[in-house]
């Protein structure tokens, strides 16, 4: 969205300007997701996928443990 600004300053002031967002998007915290992984259910109608039965985390237990029966049609 600062495309604008950034065309009109100074190669110093530009670099500061992008810097300091580089900064700024570091400090931002994301969650940990490393081995994330959904069941392949729908929550709502609409979808080619089961409609979500029973609680999210018994379905993720259920597709760790290798069972992904309820996902197919």
């Amino acid at each position: 969205a600062a495309w604008d600004l950034i065309d009109i300053l100074t190669p110093t002031a530009r670099r500061s300007y992008c810097v300091s967002r580089l900064e700024q998007i570091g400090k931002c915290v994301v969650g940990k997701r490393p081995g994330r992984f959904e069941p392949r259910v729908r929550k709502k109608r609409g979808s080619n996928y089961n409609l979500m039965m029973q609680p999210r985390e018994v379905l993720r237990a259920r597709l760790a443990a290798g069972d992904n029966l309820f996902e197919t049609k």
